[in-house]
């Protein structure tokens, strides 16, 4: 008899033991099916976010799109007077491409698009005759980044500060300067 208790007792155990390991088996293929609709809403999102900053985002002419490229080409090679004599040369149209284009506000050439995010790397007008190009974070510049501003007094002039930024001011090791230079044109 004690045997047969045994037997069935095991039994029991067994069919519990089974029970709850099939249970626990749901509850886990239930969380994985549940990361993935997570996963797939979550990219669903990201991809209706990255929709409504194009919509958002002013379109750029093909020759806005060619000055900004210039413009960054030469500051990514550190060709200040380069990228100056780009942007004196086409002043007219960085003036209407800022207040007309983009209205006034700042925005992040990635080089393919103008972003409402100013994050990541890349080129930011902040007047007409005024880039910041590099690394952004929250808006403003961080980490390596280089400021640009073309200005005319008595010849074509151009100021720079390159160096490190840290929540849009430089600091850290750098170097900021001025330089006059003929118009190129």
């Amino acid at each position: 008899m004690n045997r047969n208790i045994t037997d069935w007792t095991a039994a029991a155990a067994f069919v519990l033991v089974l029970g709850v390991s099939s249970l626990w088996g749901e509850y886990q293929r239930a969380d994985m099916a549940r990361e993935k609709a997570e996963t797939f809403q979550e990219k669903a999102q990201e991809r209706e976010r990255a929709l409504e900053q194009q919509e958002r985002s002013p379109a750029l002419s093909g020759e806005e799109r060619k000055a900004l490229e210039e413009i960054a080409s030469a500051l990514g090679k550190k060709n200040l007077k380069e990228a100056a004599g780009v942007m004196n040369r086409e002043e007219e149209l960085l003036a209407g491409l800022f207040y007309e284009t983009m209205a006034g506000r700042r925005y992040l050439y990635d080089g393919a698009a103008l972003n409402e995010e100013i994050e990541g790397e890349g080129l930011v007008l902040t007047k007409a005759g005024t880039v910041f190009y590099g690394a952004f974070e929250g808006g403003r510049p961080q980490g390596q980044c280089l400021a640009l501003q073309v200005v005319e007094l008595d010849a074509p002039r151009y100021d720079y500060s390159d160096g490190l930024w840290q929540n849009g001011v430089m600091e850290g090791r750098g170097h900021t300067g001025y330089c006059y230079y003929e118009r190129s044109l």
